[in-house]
């Protein structure tokens, strides 16, 4: 998995809005999936989840 090759040779920032379907589908979709994976690289990833955004980003707050 691309993301898998990703992790193994560099720190990852992924970047969720809070108000956006996509983090729960990480969530559902990926974490639930390859958490063995996840934890293996943890020490390469931080997610950041910003607080009251839409997913591009375009809420006024």
């Amino acid at each position: 998995m691309a993301l898998h090759n990703m992790l193994s040779s560099k720190k990852e920032l992924l970047i969720f809005s809070e108000a956006d379907r996509l983090f729960w589908e990480f969530e559902e979709k990926y974490m639930a999936q390859y958490r063995s994976e996840y934890d293996e690289y943890k020490s390469n990833i931080d997610i950041f989840i910003t607080k009251d955004a839409n997913h591009i980003f375009s809420f006024k707050e």
